[in-house]
């Protein structure tokens, strides 16, 4: 039997096994970069932006855009998503980009919210302010959001003021433009959309 070499140790052939351990965790940390890069540049994560289409979510009405009309007066709230104008990829992959759109009369709206309405339709992140979670919910008798997850309730009337729990920001306002028919976004949303980090 022969005994393995002393002078090289750790060789496997021409080549050593640190090497080939090195080279095994790179090609490991440039998969998991690229992953990262073409998540970070997937169109459907993508945050809304000027001129984008406002959309049912694909899952629902086939992602049709979403025109005026469809809008109904002091109803539940419609959960929508921008999309390219050019691409037609619905931006739906990322929850930040989720959409409440509700309408009421104009004398229904406080002066700064009234100013920011198309044809008495205003729109807001679904996302709440407070921990993350998905604003689901709505009180159909005082046509409040409600955040399923610790109560927090924004009133869409008064620029998603809160009326209760413990969210401390009303949730974002996004501008709505309109494009015949079609709602499309005419500005960003007005704040960071949901929860802020701790420091």
């Amino acid at each position: 039997m022969t005994k393995p070499s002393r002078e090289y140790p750790e060789k496997i052939g021409p080549i050593s096994r640190r090497r080939l351990l090195e080279a095994a965790v790179a090609t490991s940390v440039g998969l998991n970069l690229s992953t990262a890069i073409a998540k970070q540049n997937d169109p459907r994560k993508l945050p809304p932006k000027i001129g984008d289409d406002i959309v049912y979510p694909s899952w629902e009405n086939d992602g049709q855009a979403i025109r005026v009309d469809d809008i109904k007066y002091s109803a539940a709230p419609t959960l929508a998503y921008p999309r390219d104008p050019d691409t037609q990829i619905a931006k739906e992959k990322s929850r930040l980009n989720q959409i409440l759109l509700v309408r009421f009369s104009d004398e229904e709206f406080d002066d700064d919210t009234r100013a920011l309405t198309i044809n008495g339709i205003v729109a807001y992140s679904g996302v709440c302010t407070h921990t993350g979670c998905s604003v689901t919910e709505w009180d159909d008798e005082s046509k409040n959001f409600l955040c399923p997850c610790h109560a927090s309730q924004f009133d869409p009337r008064r620029n998603a003021k809160i009326i209760g729990g413990p969210a401390l920001r009303p949730l974002p306002l996004l501008t709505l433009g309109l494009d015949g028919e079609f709602l499309k976004i005419a500005a960003p949303f007005n704040a960071k959309v949901g929860a802020k980090r701790k420091k």
